[in-house]
Formats: C-alpha cells, structure tokens, sequence
C-alpha cells in the first residue's frame, strides 16, 4: 500500500524469478538447448550439437572469447567458477 519496498519483498521478488538458464532453455530446440546445472544457471563448456560447435560461458551464458570450438569441446575448467 506504499510506494516502498520492504527487504522481504525485495529477496521475495528474486526468489522466485526463473535462473537466466532454465529461462532460456524452456524456449529452446533440442540442438540449441543450453546446458543448465541444478540451480538453473549455464554450465562452464555449451554446444550447439547442429553445429558440431562448444565454448565457454560464466554462470549466466556469457562467453568467454576465443574459446570456441568445432568439433571438440574446449577446456572450460580455469573458468568454472560454480
């Protein structure tokens, strides 16, 4: 009834939005489907399985440059930070 946000409101809010993840793979195809963990955030090495392509993200899918790959996953360890 106020125009403020109380803490509860403010955690409550981002409990229950979907992880960038889960989001992005409920309106994916299969071939494009990013891998998620438990928690619903990207897992360190992705493929396009059409492409035959793999890289390296952060939590959030960001990639990590030059990390791309055809044919071969690429060591994603130094940046698996989960």
């Amino acid at each position: 009834s106020d125009i403020f946000v109380s803490g509860s409101e403010w955690c409550g809010c981002f409990y229950k939005a979907e992880r960038p993840c889960a989001a992005v793979r409920r309106r994916s195809s299969p071939d494009s489907a990013p891998s998620c963990d438990s928690r619903g955030y990207y897992r360190s090495t992705q493929c396009h399985r059409g492409l035959g392509l793999c890289w390296c993200v952060d939590p959030h899918g960001v990639e990590f440059a030059g990390t791309r790959t055809r044919g071969t996953r690429p060591d994603c360890g130094m940046f698996d930070i989960s």
